[in-house]
């Protein structure tokens, strides 16, 4: 009797494990909040661990990228651009930001391997002090616009302070697309889970 008691309440836990996944490897991805993805869900994604940085759908582990604000860039204390700065014609005002790559701390999106010349996005470049604004690789500093007309409500530009009137777009369509921070009109992007 205790046997059959014994197999019967084995039976309801592994029923109940496959039911709800308990014991059993995942087979689909957790969302999480620290993804930067465009209207069509084309994800900035560490492709295949880094360094290069393609598009992706979201909830994967390469995901993991997450807007911080620096100050220091336009005025001391301030993570805001003042008017013509970073360069003539842009307004005051705007949020000034690093992408950091959560998966690699002290890492964040800029050109590919740090050189100045390479607008490919890259993941492994090294960030900013977000207190001074200073000490990260090229590319690494954007400012936040949110157009007027063209991208929906809850999404923004990501502008370059180094490549100038450029910022972080990718070309064509679909998965494996690079990004690069030097596009003349830069794609709509939020970020959250989705």
């Amino acid at each position: 009797m205790r046997r059959r008691i014994i197999g019967a309440i084995a039976g309801i836990i592994l029923a109940l494990g496959a039911v709800s996944g308990l014991g059993l490897p995942a087979t689909v991805a957790q969302a999480t909040s620290y993804q930067i993805c465009d209207i069509s869900l084309a994800c900035l994604n560490a492709w295949n661990g880094g360094p290069y940085v393609n598009t992706y759908g979201p909830n994967t582990r390469n995901d993991n990228f997450h807007i911080q604000p620096i100050a220091g860039r336009c005025r001391a204390g301030s993570d805001y651009t003042t008017a013509n700065c970073p360069y003539s014609g842009v307004p005051g005002g705007l949020l000034i930001v690093q992408i950091q790559y959560l998966n690699n701390p002290g890492d964040c999106l800029g050109d590919f391997n740090g050189l100045s010349g390479s607008a490919r996005a890259s993941a492994f470049d090294a960030c900013n002090n977000p207190n001074t604004g200073s000490g990260g690789s090229y590319g690494t500093v954007f400012f936040e616009y949110v157009p007027s007309a063209g991208c929906p409500p809850g999404h923004f530009q990501l502008y370059s302070f180094h490549w100038q009137n450029g910022g972080l777009n990718y070309p064509g369509a679909g998965n494996d697309q690079p990004w690069y921070l030097n596009t003349t009109t830069p794609d709509c992007v939020q970020q959250g889970t989705f």
